[in-house]
C-alpha cells in the first residue's frame, strides 16, 4: 500500500484565504504533498485561480469573474492584502516543491490550462479533476498522458461511462458517495 498524500485544499486554506499565493505558501511551508487551486477564465482569457463563478464571497468584489479582465481582477483584495493569482504564479510557486491538482470549473479553458502546466514542466506533477466529467475527456483528447480525477458528489454515478469517459481517478466529495458496491463497478470498468 502506497502512502497516504496530504493534499492541501485551495492551498492551506484553513489558515491563509483560500486560493491565494499566500495559501499555496503556507501549505508548501506544512509539507503538503500536493496543492489543490481552482481555475476558471477571466474576461480576456487569463487563467485565474478562483473557487466561485462570482467574487463576492472570497474578496471586495461583486461579481462575475468571467465578466472582468485580470487588470480588474488584480484589483481586489482576496484577503489579507492578498491579489487574486493567475494559474501561471502558481505554478512557477509549486514547481519542484509539490504536485499540483487543478480543479478546472467551467470548459473551454481546457487548452489553456494544460499549456500553462506544460510550460512550467508540471505534466507529470499535475492532476487535473472536474466535477464536469466532459471536461476531463477533453482534457485526455488534448494531452492522454496527464493525470486527470473526476469529482463524484451524488450517486447514481454511470461508473462505465466515467471510465470510458475520462481514465479518470475518482476523487469523492462526500464518503457517503463511496460504497463497496459501487467502488467494485468502477474498478470491474478500469
Amino acid at each position: 500500500m502506497g502512502k497516504v498524500l496530504i493534499i492541501a485544499h485551495r492551498g492551506a486554506s484553513a489558515y491563509e484565504p483560500e486560493n491565494t499565493l499566500r495559501s499555496v505558501k503556507k501549505a508548501l511551508e506544512l509539507g503538503a504533498d500536493m496543492v489543490e487551486v481552482d481555475v476558471r477564465a477571466s474576461r480576456d482569457g487569463h487563467i485565474v485561480v478562483m473557487h466561485d463563478a462570482v467574487v463576492d464571497r472570497t474578496t471586495n468584489g461583486k461579481g462575475y469573474v468571467k465578466d472582468m479582465t485580470l487588470k480588474e481582477l488584480k484589483k481586489l483584495d482576496a484577503g489579507l492584502e492578498e491579489p487574486i493569482p493567475t494559474l501561471q504564479e502558481v505554478a512557477e510557486l509549486v514547481r519542484g516543491k509539490a504536485q499540483l491538482v487543478v480543479e478546472i470549473k467551467v470548459p473551454e479553458i481546457e487548452g489553456k490550462v494544460l499549456r500553462i502546466i506544460k510550460e512550467n514542466e508540471l505534466d507529470r506533477q499535475t492532476l487535473i479533476t472536474s466535477f464536469h466529467h466532459p471536461i476531463l475527456k477533453r482534457v485526455k483528447e488534448l494531452n492522454p498522458n496527464i493525470r486527470t480525477g473526476a469529482i463524484v458528489a451524488s450517486r447514481p454515478i454511470k461508473a462505465a461511462q466515467l471510465a470510458l469517459d475520462a481514465t479518470p481517478m475518482p476523487c469523492f466529495q462526500s464518503m457517503s458517495t463511496l460504497t463497496p458496491k459501487w467502488w467494485k463497478r468502477l474498478t470491474d470498468m478500469i
